[in-house]
């Protein structure tokens, strides 16, 4: 996995013809995919869709960094290392469905047509590792700096500051927190149940971002938030905000 990373980080992705019309790629000529929904917060929303002609088409819908329709060709040896990591992860033998605990949380569905073999995975926050790591691998594409835009879209629900006509708001039972890496968020979670703590929302993919809730008339809000800025298995720990318009 890590190879495959830096070989995206390092080389570049356009062919010397140029790019096609990408309107006129077929859905069932689809090798790999990733789409991810929207959920009852700020996640991002977007696909990213790897045709058998080699074409990565990236579709940017909300809460990205990258808004629109961008696409790239990769090369033979780059769509091999993509397909080879399915392969190596054993992708076909996944669930087809992992449980998802609340309509809140985003719907994400992974792809990958072989030959005459078809599996999709879908779930959402909670799946085996392996499967996270494929989705981050597919994601990584929408950060290559070769990509070219095909259509612009306007931004929708854009995370950040807040801008001069809106007023941020501390959301004091609700906690965004990135836990160290190879940190299970379900089993940390289990070191605080008695604050009923529970994940509300995933709001960033890499690195893994939660909102979680916790009750707080088990425990006072301030001081809970000490104690996960001191828990050694999380990085980062901070107050939600709600970001109103004046």
């Amino acid at each position: 996995m890590k190879k495959f990373l830096i070989l995206l980080a390092i080389t570049s992705f356009f062919s010397c013809g140029g790019l096609k019309d990408v309107s006129k790629l077929k859905e069932k000529d689809v090798v790999l995919s990733v789409h991810k929904g929207p959920c009852g917060g700020k996640c991002s929303v977007y696909n990213i869709d790897i045709y058998k002609n080699r074409y990565a088409v990236y579709e940017g819908i909300a809460n990205v960094e990258k808004y629109g329709i961008y696409a790239v060709k990769l090369s033979k040896e780059q769509m091999n290392e993509l397909t080879s990591v399915f392969d190596a992860n054993d992708f076909f033998g996944f669930d087809d469905n992992y449980p998802i605990e609340s309509p809140d949380f985003p719907v994400i569905t992974l792809k990958y047509n072989k030959e005459n073999r078809s599996k999709t995975v879908t779930g959402s926050i909670h799946r085996p590792q392996k499967v996270l790591d494929l989705q981050y691998a597919l994601e990584n594409l929408a950060k290559l700096p070769n990509l070219k835009l095909i259509k612009a879209n306007a931004p929708t629900t854009v995370e950040g500051q807040p801008q001069a006509n809106e007023v941020s708001q501390i959301i004091d039972n609700e906690i965004i927190v990135q836990l160290q890496p190879n940190i299970s968020m379900r089993s940390w979670m289990e070191k605080y149940a008695k604050f009923q703590v529970r994940v509300t929302n995933k709001i960033q993919a890499t690195p893994p971002k939660w909102v979680i809730y916790f009750n707080k008339n088990l425990v006072d809000a301030d001081g809970f938030l000490k104690i996960l800025q001191n828990d050694k298995e999380v990085k980062n720990a901070e107050f939600n905000k709600k970001i109103t318009h004046r």
